[in-house]
């Protein structure tokens, strides 16, 4: 293991009850991934959250390197509910390394 990602609480504020109830069980363990193989794609990415919008234009990146691999993990052995075991068992994230480029036309 590498890494240990864990949900925060965003500009100070909690989330709705339903979505507390849901995120509190994601955790996540990332390992370094071997062998790396590059994609080399190119993708527009932009901000989803909407106070930050402006901030953070959308800006292309080329997809280089694959890094990790992050799963969910329990926390303390503890036994997720069944409401939250049916959409955390589909999660795992790949990350990948970039590069930017510059905005295409």
């Amino acid at each position: 293991m590498e890494q240990l990602c864990v949900p925060v609480i965003k500009n100070g504020v909690l989330p709705p009850p339903e979505v507390l109830d849901l995120v509190r069980w994601i955790d996540l363990k990332c390992y370094r991934e071997a062998p790396q193989s590059p994609p080399n794609i190119g993708l527009t990415l932009s901000q989803l959250n909407p106070v930050l919008q402006p901030y953070i234009p959308p800006t292309s990146v080329r997809v280089t390197y694959n890094r990790q691999f992050c799963v969910p993990v329990s926390k303390n052995n503890a036994v997720l509910p069944a409401s939250a075991l049916t959409i955390v068992r589909w999660i795992d994230i790949e990350k990948f390394e970039s590069s930017r480029r510059r905005r295409w036309r």
